[in-house]
């Protein structure tokens, strides 16, 4: 597996102007969601929110992923590559990311499609 380009301690979150600090506990779980996610892409889908807590061992709860998903963007942006956070949607209805994403979710999934193509 390739190293996390986020480090323990504070972590600009630009794109929203707050700051997220990088626990122990946050930084073992990028690992897991980074992982997770990048089977997401290569199989084309998306994953809801309890679905990702699922396939993490319950890393996190499904509410509390937020700041988790913010640090991936930030690794996936240092990485110059697309924002893995895009493949996370609400299990409900509109199957559309959360609040806190920036972006064109629907153009960062293709380009996560593409990225880690099979």
């Amino acid at each position: 597996m390739d190293t996390l380009k986020v480090q323990l301690g504070p972590l600009d979150i630009d794109f929203r102007g707050t700051t997220v600090n990088v626990t122990p506990h946050m930084l073992d779980a990028l690992d897991r969601i980074r992982a997770a996610l990048i089977t997401v892409a290569q199989l084309r889908a998306t994953t809801s929110y309890k679905g990702l807590a699922a396939a993490t061992g319950g890393a996190y709860s499904v509410r509390g992923f937020g700041k988790a998903l913010d640090a991936i963007t930030i690794d996936c942006r240092d990485r110059n590559e697309p924002s893995l956070a895009s493949l996370v949607v609400h299990s409900g209805g509109d199957k559309e990311v959360g609040d806190g994403f920036r972006g064109n979710a629907k153009g960062e999934r293709d380009l996560c499609y593409a990225q880690w193509a099979l």
